[in-house]
């Protein structure tokens, strides 16, 4: 198993009251596997892929239980530690690409910026890379594109770099967060063909949450 959740609990502490968004939930994920995490609005399932990632906000706390990351206890390790897995090893796709992609950057700067974080190459060896990934993701002129702003792509095609970009680094676990929520009917169907397709081709672990059955009928391996 790449990824293991054992009685994970993670709560919201108000001044009024403890939200318990995720409540002893046990979870494998194996190598390569693509899991499907189903579930009606505000039932816990994007925390569930925050508190995997680390990124809970305040006043949200992963209270008890373990994340068992090929061998680590994420919910243990130093924030440091965690900084090498996060957007490497494990990314995630938000369910809207504008969370992830910075509106005053353009793409290039921050595909480029995503690479060298993690790999000892220069800048020329990482726009080659990021050009690459674009293309990968069914981007057309990548080369001029990459030079774009956020703003300037439709919300399909900032979807698709959302994705370049969880991919980048050949992580071993994506989690995608209803990343195709906002979308058409016909790109939704080409965004979930993408993934699945990518994620298949490198042996990458994927969870998908949503709360669209329907989604995940001819996506998953298995569903929770």
């Amino acid at each position: 198993m790449i990824l293991e959740r054992k009685k994970l609990k993670t709560f919201f502490f108000t001044r009024n009251e403890t939200v318990k968004a995720v409540n002893n939930i046990n979870l494998n994920i194996a190598q390569g596997e693509i899991h499907g995490i189903a579930g009606e609005s505000g039932s816990g399932k994007s925390v569930m892929g925050l508190s995997i990632m680390k990124l809970l906000q305040h006043p949200g706390k992963i209270i008890d239980g373990n994340i068992i990351y090929k061998g680590d206890d994420l919910t243990k390790i130093s924030e440091k530690k965690m900084s090498t897995i996060r957007g490497n090893e494990i990314s995630m796709i938000f369910q809207d690409a504008t969370m992830s992609l910075n509106p005053i950057l353009n793409i290039k700067t921050q595909m480029i910026e995503a690479i060298l974080a993690h790999n000892n190459i220069n800048k020329n060896e990482a726009k080659h890379i990021a050009i690459m990934a674009l293309k990968n993701v069914g981007i057309k002129d990548a080369e001029n594109k990459i030079n774009y702003y956020p703003h300037e792509f439709s919300g399909g095609m900032r979807q698709r770099v959302a994705i370049a970009i969880a991919l980048i680094n050949n992580p071993k676990l994506v989690i995608a967060d209803e990343p195709t929520t906002a979308l058409d009917v016909t790109t939704q169907a080409q965004i979930l063909y993408l993934t699945q397709k990518l994620c298949r081709e490198n042996n990458t672990s994927l969870i998908w949450i949503t709360h669209d059955l329907s989604v995940l009928s001819g996506l998953v391996d298995n569903i929770s």
